[in-house]
């Protein structure tokens, strides 16, 4: 399998952080004693995989040894509570989902330290019926867990009940025999599973219907913010940069996994696993671990509906908020350059000030040039090697319309060859099945500004597209806003 390594934006992580590891070499001259690394533990919430390569990175390059840490990783076992090892004592840091909102709402003094996949991984999986197509979700006989929360407000919202929910067996081949239609999966390793052993199937996320949950979160408890506020900040910050580094570096990291855990999966599986965690973590769009406190109060408000949350749930103290870094070294400084600017007169401080801002405002562009371009390579690279064919809008030769570039797979799946298949908007429209023109208007049509609402950033729609045979090959057409102009209107796209 061919994963190429893919360069992300580097985000300041941490700045101003005090570094509490120690200078061997300056103790020795000293005669000092080495100060020992703060030892602590991360429980994480299932076997050794790719899922947590932030860790291993930090391991491995040092990150964690930088920032004063020592830490030991906790493998858990088949139905253990990730938060029950901080909870007691045994660990000081964990991995869960938002599923954490329910210990928290139990009065459990868990805190969400950072963010680690913007999306959740949780899918559907469903099987095949006799004429090869998916069998209907209305009725059916579904196995995923009760506090599968995302998957029970998905199903809701396509109007699939009444359906029979069973329990979790953790066996692939119950979707195959018939036994169950349809099983909570995870995008990032079911199908590779499944593909293997053969069994067809169609894979349904929530996030079709606009369910959108947090994937893993890297968590604490309050009495460890409280006691150690420095320890917290720099775990974070370190296996943050292990993230980054992690999916900078597939190949390095699925290959020290291996070595260190041989037992576990495969080389090709680890990377297959890396490849459909990118659109997952979104590092080239959001920064790593970042927060988003209206987010957690929509999912929370999900769990509300689903009674496993009183409405309205409080979020106070439950989301980590970084202490203001120390600027009284950069105050000091300030003042010392201003005062030397003004002794150097008023119009010479001016010119420096007016050169400053312009190279200010040209590096700005710059970064937000750059960011963009890694973004939509980013996005256009997951799609591409989900096997899914991908898309971009882009200004027409006449400067003013838009037109849609598609990658040779999308071209493909249509029976296209590489150089065919070039369209305007108008014109990609009439090759969309007639009955299912309004959907896709529609759904398009939210990610324009309209008075009294907020514009959608993401589409998803199933339709019908005709290839070149003149036959129909349903797809399911999902994409995001890359950058809006000033109006708010949609400049550039991009999707599969």
């Amino acid at each position: 399998m061919f994963l190429p390594a893919v360069r992300l934006t580097r985000f300041r992580l941490a700045r101003g952080l005090r570094v509490r590891a120690c200078v061997a070499a300056l103790a020795l001259a000293w005669g000092l004693p080495a100060c020992a690394l703060d030892r602590v533990t991360v429980q994480l919430k299932w076997s050794h995989q790719f899922q947590f390569a932030a860790f291993y990175a930090a391991q491995a390059r040092g990150f964690y040894k930088d920032a004063g840490l020592e830490v030991n990783l906790l493998e858990l076992p088949r139905g253990g509570d990730p938060a029950a090892p901080l909870l007691n004592g045994n660990a000081q840091y964990g991995v869960h989902n938002t599923e954490l909102l329910l210990q928290r709402a139990q009065g459990k003094p868990v805190v969400v330290l950072a963010t680690l996949f913007q999306h959740s991984p949780a899918t559907l999986a469903i099987r095949h019926g006799e004429d090869g197509k998916a069998v209907p979700l209305r009725g059916a006989v579904i196995m995923f867990a009760p506090e599968r929360v995302e998957l029970a407000r998905y199903l809701h919202r396509i109007g699939a009940e009444p359906y029979k929910r069973v329990d979790p067996s953790f066996h692939a081949e119950d979707l195959g025999s018939g036994r169950i239609d349809a099983m909570a999966a995870f995008s990032t390793d079911t199908p590779w599973v499944l593909q293997r052993a053969h069994i067809p199937f169609d894979m349904v996320s929530p996030r079709a219907a606009g369910i959108d949950f947090y994937g893993d979160v890297l968590f604490t408890t309050e009495s460890e913010l409280r006691e150690h506020p420095k320890r917290a900040q720099a775990m974070r910050a370190a296996t943050l940069k292990g993230l980054v580094y992690a999916m900078e570096h597939p190949y390095e990291i699925a290959d020290l996994i291996r070595a260190r855990y041989p037992e576990r999966l495969s080389r090709e599986q680890l990377l297959y696993e890396a490849q459909h965690m990118v659109p997952l973590l979104d590092l080239a769009v959001v920064e790593p671990g970042y927060i988003n406190a209206a987010r957690w109060r929509t999912i929370a408000d999900e769990y509300a509906a689903a009674g496993k949350l009183p409405h309205g749930f409080p979020l106070e103290g439950f989301l980590y908020q970084a202490p203001d870094p120390d600027v009284s070294a950069l105050y000091a400084s300030a003042i010392a350059v201003l005062t030397l600017l003004a002794a150097m007169g008023a119009a010479l401080w001016r010119y420096a000030g007016l050169k400053r801002a312009l190279t200010g405002e040209r590096a700005a562009a710059q970064e937000a040039k750059q960011r963009r371009m890694d973004a939509e390579r980013l996005y256009e690279f997951a799609l591409e090697n989900a096997g899914e064919g991908a898309w971009r809008t882009e200004r027409a030769d006449d400067g003013v319309s838009a037109k849609l570039v598609f990658s040779p797979r999308y071209k493909a799946l249509l029976g296209y060859g590489p150089d065919e298949f070039e369209l305007t908007y108008p014109e990609w429209l009439r090759h969309v099945h007639p009955d299912d023109r309004a959907a896709v208007e529609h759904a398009l049509g939210q990610l324009l500004p309209a008075p009294g609402r907020q514009p959608a950033d993401r589409f998803s729609v199933e339709l019908r597209l005709r290839g070149k045979d003149g036959s129909y090959v349903r797809v399911q057409a999902q994409g995001m806003v890359m950058a809006r102009d000033s109006e708010g209107r949609p400049l550039r796209s991009a999707g599969s």
